[in-house]
């Protein structure tokens, strides 16, 4: 993973140093990371730790000799904060040097405001920490914590011009979202409008979705595809439902991680979450060498993955552009 890959949220204006010559400095003890791990929602959490343990190994670190990986348990669904602050409280407990915190937003605020003086690493798909009111400015929070971040408003508009220059004549469609992407709805309906795209939104309150349900309400004219808007809700178990779904009634679907592409998902578009876990180590590996969480930059990425699945197009009878084909990261066939 390369660090320009990655850029403090100063409008894009201030790159984040090179920490990687930093980072290879000696150790002087174990380092205890402290990770939360959801029930019900675990895979995920693999996904994001085996991400972050990958890039600590790059750095010199040792599982079991030079870092240790501390997990407490918490609900996954229904949301809880209660079970959200004694997971951390467990951590603390632990006496952990850092957390390390792939998390949406609810939970981000459950951390900042029960752990004072752990510093936490958070990565969040979906939420922004200095427009969120956490953080006076990208560059540093002044606090305990820092973030890694992916701004999914622009990441939707991008999705939906994706959708349209991948269907030719797309005039209407279905934007699936919830309370956690609720944010994310009025920047989709303005993106929308100015793309000349008609929208109807599915809100789902209720878990599981029943999306069944929620498409029946519909109206026929925008069954011409769908956009399913960031959340932890449309994460598990939906990553396979939602492509089932979608295929049984014909939607060309536009998803946030190419895990539902794999699923069989048409399309996802989004910050590449193996660089971002991989950045938050090196953050880790920072503040285990005694830097200050606080001073270190809010950073989200500028480098995202377009992931395009063939065997769904065809399914779908869509032949899609040579110019997605080509600026796709990831083809499946």
């Amino acid at each position: 993973m390369r660090r320009r890959d990655f850029i403090a949220g100063l409008g894009g204006a201030v790159a984040v140093r090179p920490l990687t010559a930093r980072a290879q400095q000696g150790r002087t003890k174990v380092l205890r990371v402290g990770v939360i791990k959801w029930r019900g929602h675990d895979r995920p959490v693999r996904y994001w730790v085996d991400s972050f343990k990958k890039r600590l190994g790059e750095l010199g670190y040792v599982e079991g000799r030079t870092v240790v990986y501390e997990f407490a348990w918490a609900e996954a669904f229904p949301y809880s904060r209660a079970a959200r602050e004694r997971a951390l409280r467990d951590l603390v407990r632990r006496n952990v040097d850092v957390i390390y915190l792939p998390a949406a937003e609810r939970t981000i605020r459950a951390a900042v405001a029960t752990v004072r003086r752990t510093p936490l690493v958070f990565v969040s798909p979906n939420f922004d920490p200095v427009k969120g009111g956490l953080a006076p400015s990208y560059h540093g929070s002044g606090k305990n914590w820092t973030a890694i971040y992916a701004a999914q408003s622009e990441r939707d508009t991008k999705r939906l011009q994706l959708l349209k220059e991948a269907i030719p004549g797309l005039r209407a469609l279905t934007v699936f979202w919830d309370r956690a992407s609720a944010k994310n709805w009025p920047h989709v309906q303005a993106a929308a409008a100015k793309l000349k795209l008609d929208v109807f939104g599915v809100e789902f309150k209720t878990v599981p979705y029943d999306f069944e349900r929620g498409f029946a309400k519909v109206p026929d004219r925008h069954h011409g595809a769908l956009l399913v808007l960031h959340s932890p809700g449309f994460t598990t178990p939906e990553r396979r439902r939602l492509p089932d779904f979608a295929l049984r009634h014909r939607l060309p679907a536009m998803f946030f991680v190419r895990n539902f592409v794999l699923a069989g998902g048409l399309m996802s578009y989004g910050g590449s979450g193996p660089a971002m876990a991989a950045f938050a180590a090196d953050y880790a590996d920072l503040i285990a060498k005694g830097t200050d969480p606080g001073t270190l930059p809010i950073a989200r990425p500028t480098k995202f993955d377009f992931a395009v699945n063939l065997k769904t197009a065809r399914a779908l009878g869509i032949k899609l552009p040579r110019s997605i084909l080509l600026r796709a990261t990831e083809v499946i066939e």
